[in-house]
């Protein structure tokens, strides 16, 4: 019998034993708030404010190769935040289920509908460089990959053998 409780606990009963609490364990980086939300608006009012300024001053005058560089730095940087950065989730674990986040819901993945877990790592421009990929057997309400950053525990080279426990 499996009892919910609100404070991130739960209690499994199995006949003939103790019951045993487990805690929902937190796979992701607490900086996914910042790689997800933060640097992109860091990055985008880098490149806005000058624009902005250059085209709503009438005691500014610049060429339009730095108007259109500055198009270009913002159209790049929106591209590579929306391809690399607004995918990350917030990934926890219990024993039986997966509970992924995307900082507005929360959705509940049993263990049996991972198909595979795969670790990248990525190029210089590439912040944060290493990301855990989970791809699953039926789609989610987030679709059929999870991609997050592993935590600093989860960070060794064999992050997905021993520190990230899906069960393989």
């Amino acid at each position: 019998m499996l009892v919910s409780r609100q404070d991130g606990f739960r209690e499994t009963r199995v006949v003939g034993r103790l019951p045993r609490l487990q805690m929902k364990r937190t796979l992701s980086s607490q900086f996914t708030v910042l790689y997800k939300f933060l640097l992109p608006v860091f990055w985008i009012s880098l490149g806005l404010y000058p624009l902005l300024r250059i085209l709503f001053d009438a005691h500014i005058w610049v060429d339009f190769d730095v108007v259109f560089a500055l198009c270009v730095f913002l159209a790049v940087h929106i591209a590579i935040d929306h391809w690399n950065n607004f995918p990350l989730k917030k990934v926890r674990r219990d024993g039986d289920f997966l509970y992924v986040s995307n900082y507005v819901k929360e959705v509940k993945i049993p263990m049996s509908n991972i198909d595979h877990v795969k670790k990248t790592t990525g190029g210089y421009w590439r912040i944060p460089r290493r990301r855990v990929i989970v791809t699953l057997k039926e789609p989610s309400e987030f679709g059929r990959t999870i991609k997050f950053v592993p935590s600093g525990e989860n960070r060794r080279d064999d992050a997905i053998g021993r520190s990230m426990p899906f069960g393989r």
